[in-house]
């Protein structure tokens, strides 16, 4: 996809993202949006009551 690695990808959008969108449910979305090169690069988030800690649902690029 970008040459990254699965958690090097999550990595680089939870590092530098610059919008937090509300996704479906209880999920959160966290964005890169870079406007000079129109791209996006998100990761879905959902909340774990059960585990306690946020899961990663799904990381994509548009």
């Amino acid at each position: 996809m970008l040459g990254l690695s699965a958690f090097n990808f999550i990595n680089l959008i939870v590092s530098n993202f610059n919008q937090i969108k509300k996704g479906s449910g209880n999920s959160f979305l966290l964005v890169i949006k870079d406007k000079t090169l129109a791209k996006v690069a998100a990761i879905e988030m959902n909340f774990s009551i059960k585990k306690g800690f946020w899961e990663i649902k799904t990381a994509t690029t548009k």
